[in-house]
């Protein structure tokens, strides 16, 4: 064993190249624009760019997921998840498979950000997805089907300062 150093070209290795073992051992990567990698192996793993660039992992020649110097994940395809949720924001709100559930202090919001058009609730009756009980547009509300009370004789429907003007 022993320090070398290459300056200039290509290096390459017909082995196993093995760093250590050493505490906070590192391996480091740097181009002359300043662009640089390591990979360091102590109390934990990392993997990184140490410089105000973006990391991108790639396959392929492709550009997989790109994580940027501010920390935001860009997938160039679907992210499967084999845990059990998705935890999301300060409050931990949670998308897992069948639940969505917010956990903010404040109001929650279901958005749809393009004009005009509607959020619909598809459901499977005889056939997958082929029953939309419920719409909700820009402008009104639409119910395909019966409407229920959750109990008998209990709850209003408007009120009096807030009333409907016609039922059909």
């Amino acid at each position: 064993g022993g320090t070398y150093v290459f300056n200039t070209g290509d290096v390459t290795f017909a082995g196993d190249v093995t760093v250590g073992p050493k505490s906070n051992a590192t391996v480091q990567v740097s181009e002359s624009g300043g662009a640089t990698v390591k990979m360091l192996a102590g109390s934990v793993g990392r993997i990184g760019t140490y410089t105000d660039d973006e990391l991108r992992i790639v396959t392929d020649g492709n550009d997989r997921l790109t994580i940027s110097n501010t920390g935001a994940a860009t997938f160039a395809g679907n992210v499967d998840v084999n845990g059990t949720e998705i935890t999301v924001g300060t409050n931990g709100s949670i998308f897992a498979e069948n639940v969505v559930r917010f956990k903010s202090t404040g109001a929650a919001y279901i958005d749809h950000n393009t004009t005009s058009q509607s959020i619909k609730f598809r459901l499977s009756n005889s056939s997958s997805l082929d029953v939309t009980p419920l719409e909700i547009t820009p402008s009104y509300l639409v119910a395909a089907g019966s409407i229920f009370v959750g109990a008998d004789s209990t709850y209003d429907l408007g009120a009096t300062a807030n009333r409907w003007a016609n039922i059909w």
